[in-house]
């Protein structure tokens, strides 16, 4: 079978022109004869199946195409010449199939992207993998919809400026594909790439909203369609998302999706977002913390208790099912519950904000501070090094029980004066035991206790997080 391909680019106005035609010839035998004989066909010579002629296609930098049709058409034909067009362009800068790209089925997902853990987690955010839990995965252990949105990370983070993708999605369940689509070209569209897609499913163009629409029909038939002034809409699925007054229930069954683990206390109200019954997202609203010095900076004073409780709630969960991030679905539950709530003053504490600020997008305003607590959090950290213990590590409550079982009683001790010598153990303690005054020699005891301990060091840790600060106020025109 000979290939003949025909393809010329005029770079000005970016219109590229395909042709493509190939050449079958039907070997001599018995049976093709007998085919030939009864139907009238040729055999043993050469007969030209064109699949596309003087194809005209106007593509710039910065488009998605969206390219359909039934199996067999040619549309990964037609993908390829394409894909080949836009590398000689010299355009459309680096140009990376999803098939070319490399994973090794073992790479922790941070380990296997950016220069640095701040570039890996950007880049991750960007797919839609912005969960704590999912950065210290292996590729192997990822659903198949969050193994296409790895190498969508992937593939951004060795400088594509133009990603391709054959039968995309295809193998993903069609509620999924949707998810992932309106990710992808979210994701183009905001670093300015061009996105190419190829698939034989059609129920992807309000997700994707492409610029160039190609359906590929059998033979030479070919419709190019150019869709101007594309306006970023939603995800389709949200549409049949509803947000309502939820319960703990819901948080119970999201809350293995959330880094944070332990029980929260003085819940005043819970919201969930449901699709077809299903829970796949909850957001949490509690009492206030006292002493907050993002708070404090925003007022420019110290906000007294009465003042509190009357005006004040706070976000302390925001949890998204994994298949539904990326889609804007934190946004919306952020934005439609605030004015809900019935309180004067809604704030929040994050520690991803850098990374997906969806508490900004929903309306709140981010201030910046720097928490004397925090500083102080770190400083007494550090002397875990002598225990052998890492500090960055020190969130983890599973890793410092078992590092503070392995140390002697009279290490224990000496670790234990330590802590006490910060002005932030006393803090923490009284928070975990919700006690106000405790003896010295009450407290030595109570640290003794290894569970105790660790999660005094685990509460320090998070104490010691950078977070950004957030705040919403209600004002006279909002509606609940």
């Amino acid at each position: 079978m000979l290939i003949k391909v025909k393809v010329s680019c005029k770079k000005p106005k970016k219109i590229f022109r395909f042709e493509k035609t190939f050449l079958d010839k039907a070997e001599v035998s018995d049976r093709t004869i007998g085919v030939s004989e009864a139907f009238g066909l040729s055999v043993g010579v050469e007969n030209p199946n064109t699949i596309y002629k003087d194809l005209l296609i106007d593509i710039k930098p910065g488009d998605v195409i969206y390219i359909t049709g039934d199996s067999g058409t040619g549309k990964s034909t037609l993908l390829s010449d394409i894909t080949s067009a836009l590398k000689e362009s010299g355009s459309f800068g680096k140009v990376i199939q999803d098939k070319e790209v490399e994973v090794n089925q073992d790479s922790v997902l941070v380990e296997a992207l950016g220069s640095d853990l701040e570039q890996a987690i950007k880049y991750l955010s960007l797919a839609g993998l912005n969960e704590a839990t999912l950065f210290i995965r292996r590729y192997r252990d990822l659903s198949e919809g969050q193994k296409y949105r790895f190498k969508i990370a992937k593939m951004m983070s060795i400088g594509a400026n133009t990603l391709v993708f054959d039968e995309f999605c295809s193998l993903l369940d069609r509620e999924t594909a949707k998810i992932v689509a309106y990710c992808v070209q979210k994701v183009a569209r905001n670093l300015g790439a061009t996105l190419l897609v190829a698939t034989s499913h059609r129920d992807l163009l309000e997700d994707l909203q492409p610029n160039i629409y190609i359906v590929k029909g059998f033979g030479e038939a070919v419709e190019v369609k150019y869709i101007e002034d594309v306006k970023s809409r939603p995800c389709s699925i949200l549409k049949e998302i509803v947000v309502k007054e939820g319960s703990i229930r819901d948080l119970e069954t999201l809350k293995r999706y959330h880094y944070r683990d332990g029980k929260l206390c003085n819940i005043k109200k819970v919201f969930k977002a449901e699709l077809r019954g299903e829970t796949v997202g909850v957001i949490v609203y509690s009492t206030p913390t006292y002493s907050n010095a993002g708070r404090t900076k925003y007022f420019g004073r110290h906000v007294d208790v009465e003042h509190l409780n009357r005006d004040f709630i706070t976000i302390s969960r925001v949890v998204i099912h994994p298949k539904y991030r990326g889609v804007g679905l934190a946004v919306r539950l952020v934005k439609e519950t605030l004015p809900k709530v019935g309180y004067k003053y809604v704030e929040a504490l994050a520690v991803m904000a850098k990374y997906n600020p969806f508490f900004k997008k929903a309306g709140m305003q981010e201030v910046e501070y720097t928490s004397t607590l925090s500083l102080k959090s770190r400083e007494t950290l550090q002397h875990l090094t002598k225990y052998d213990i890492d500090p960055r590590l020190a969130a983890a409550k599973q890793y410092i029980t078992q590092k503070l079982e392995k140390l002697k009683p009279n290490q224990i001790e000496s670790l234990i004066e330590t802590l006490l010598n910060s002005d932030t153990t006393r803090y923490t303690l009284n928070i975990l035991i919700k006690k106000r005054r405790l003896s010295l020699e009450e407290t030595k005891q109570t640290l003794k206790n290894i569970q105790t301990l660790a999660k005094i060091i685990q509460k320090m840790a998070i104490l010691a997080q950078n977070k950004r600060y957030y705040i919403w106020q209600r004002n006279n025109n909002t509606e609940e």
